[in-house]
């Protein structure tokens, strides 16, 4: 077995562990904010106002990220700044070119939300990973990419962006790249789960 096979066997179970310690944690969040409102809810019912905000403010640190993620997915998805406001038809119309499977179009589409709004890296996100996953493009999914990377700005959308880059340099066998969006994104990112699969995707790729 070739040394590329075994670092791509280890690097998938490295990801396959983190998604599910990620789910399992996820898991355990909901659950406890979950008890918390009910927890919430009894002591209201019981008359006991003054106990009632502590499994309330409980509640919300354990939910308050997948509530906004619900309110955000509610509300049509990403919102882009164009300048003047919010595009949210811009993005709306998007998903329903995704969900169609209508990539190129959903492609001309983003690329005219780039570029009205260089700074939404949400949009450049959904731009990779269509150009890598839908278009079979690298290069210009890579191009995009790593320049975003490059850009000084950092946000959940980043941390993503690096995962794609980096399978991409992989499939190129640029492993020396790889290894330096890895340690850029370690550096700039404050997102614990993305630092600890960077790190892991590391060790696999420095053995």
């Amino acid at each position: 077995m070739s040394q590329l096979a075994v670092d791509g066997a280890s690097t998938l179970k490295r990801e396959l562990t983190d998604c599910w310690v990620e789910m399992y944690s996820d898991t355990v969040k909901i659950t406890l904010g979950i008890a918390c409102v009910l927890l919430t809810i009894m002591l209201l019912k019981e008359g006991m106002i003054l106990l009632a905000p502590a499994p309330a403010i409980l509640a919300f640190c354990f939910l308050h990220r997948y509530l906004l993620e619900f309110i955000a997915g509610s509300s049509g998805g990403l919102f882009f700044s164009t300048g003047g406001g919010k595009s949210r038809e811009q993005y709306s119309a998007v998903r329903g070119l995704l969900a169609n499977r209508e990539y190129r179009e959903a492609v001309e589409a983003l690329t005219a939300i780039v570029a009205s709004a260089p700074d939404a890296a949400g949009a450049k996100l959904l731009l990779v990973n269509t150009l890598y996953e839908h278009l079979d493009e690298p290069d210009r999914a890579l191009q995009i990419g790593a320049e975003e990377l490059r850009s000084g700005r950092w946000t959940e959308d980043h941390d993503r962006i690096v995962m794609t880059v980096v399978d991409i340099y992989l499939d190129k066998r640029n492993r020396a790249a790889a290894v330096d969006v890895l340690q850029h994104a370690i550096a700039k990112s404050d997102n614990p789960t993305t630092i600890k699969t960077c790190e892991r995707r590391l060790e696999s790729l420095n053995p």
